[in-house]
């Protein structure tokens, strides 16, 4: 637990101030941090005082509407659900209303640990977002306002199975580091280790030289008067490689089969909706419209909605099933499928856009001040 510094806290450097912008907000914001912080002392305890209310008095919900105003404030006065974006961004907002320089942060999680690769195993599913607060006897200190997930479905047959599915990504690894991406870390570290056994059998071999020589001897003049031992070694030989060919043949089933599965669920489930996310980005951008990559998608949408009216309907629809299919883990559904492929050749036959700059309206009209607005996505104008 942190401690107020003895002294008074010193003032904020210069380049702090950017971690204060603010939107224009409603009163009750304001009120709201106010009111949760009323009885904290330092700022690191209004910050731990806002995280713990965030936590308890809001669930986790995948099950989310595109709201018609600020979403912050949607989600802190009407709907009280929401995912860690959600969370994150509100207590953001929350603490530059105190005067605390804060920042939205984006990342993954731990993942699952891997007995027989030793490492980490982290997904797409592992991705979160939570919030750091500057104070100045500290530095950036990580709060995390989000409550406990739940716990989410199997994403597949192998996840059912999970000594195996641990086992199956080792040799995926280990293929990936060894053979498809063998590079001079890997062979050094593969030379070191023969030079090292060579040695050591060396050492070994000199030691019990005069042994090993008398029992060679002694063996190969057993060999010469035994003719069943002749006979012996092309049955041996025939064992040792149908035995080889059984186990390779195994093991190449199994990787075949796998492999196999997933792309009959892929033919099934059809492109998945990170597909469409990633098309209709670079369409939009090719109009003019990039999105600035610290806004969410539902933001983009929303400044987008403001440009171009009549694409707002067919955008916003296309959030809400993007959030579902990609954190909710449900299956893009087919009547889904073809909304989305209507609005992808929609807006490839909408063409480019002739613009300068970006190509957003508000920037080209101030393209002095056009850095500082998409620096941060929570200081934008009026």
């Amino acid at each position: 637990r942190l401690s107020p510094p003895a002294s008074p806290s010193p003032p904020l450097p210069a380049k702090m101030k950017r971690y204060l912008q603010l939107p224009p907000l409603a009163p009750r914001l304001y009120q709201l941090a106010r009111e949760v912080t009323a009885e904290a002392s330092t700022p690191y305890e209004k910050a731990r005082r806002l995280a713990a209310y965030l936590r308890s008095h809001y669930r986790y919900s995948l099950s989310l509407h595109l709201p018609q105003g600020d979403p912050v404030e949607y989600f802190l006065f009407v709907s009280r659900a929401g995912h860690c974006e959600y969370f994150a961004s509100a207590m953001t907002l929350l603490l530059r209303t105190l005067g605390i320089p804060a920042r939205y942060v984006t990342g993954f999680q731990r993942g699952e640990w891997n007995d027989f690769g030793r490492y980490f195993l982290v997904r797409q599913r592992d991705a979160h977002a939570w919030v750091e607060a500057y104070f100045p006897a500290y530095g950036w200190l990580a709060f995390d306002p989000t409550p406990s997930r739940p716990v989410q479905a199997s994403a597949g047959w192998t996840e059912e199975l999970p000594l195996f599915s641990q086992y199956l990504d080792a040799l995926r690894m280990r293929w990936y580091a060894y053979v498809i991406g063998y590079n001079s870390r890997h062979q050094m570290e593969l030379a070191t280790g023969l030079g090292t056994s060579i040695l050591q059998l060396k050492e070994k071999v000199v030691a019990s030289g005069r042994v090993i020589s008398r029992w060679g001897r002694y063996l190969w003049q057993q060999v010469l008067q035994q003719e069943e031992v002749w006979a012996m070694i092309p049955q041996s030989w025939t064992l040792f490689w149908g035995t080889f060919f059984l186990c390779l043949g195994i093991w190449g089933g199994v990787w075949a089969g796998r492999n196999w599965l997933e792309r009959r669920k892929r033919r099934r489930n059809g492109e998945p909706v990170e597909v469409f996310y990633h098309d209709l980005l670079r369409l939009l951008a090719q109009q003019g419209y990039p999105k600035p990559p610290q806004y969410t998608l539902q933001e983009f949408v929303a400044l987008l909605a403001r440009e171009e009216p009549e694409w707002a309907l067919p955008l916003q629809r296309f959030t809400e099933i993007y959030y579902r299919t990609r954190f909710g883990g449900k299956a893009l559904q087919a009547e889904e499928r073809a909304q989305l492929t209507l609005l992808r050749q929609a807006l490839k036959r909408k063409g480019r856009r002739r613009a300068t700059g970006s190509g957003w309206p508000g920037e080209r009209r101030s393209e002095g001040r056009a850095a500082d607005r998409v620096s941060d996505p929570l200081a934008r104008e009026p």
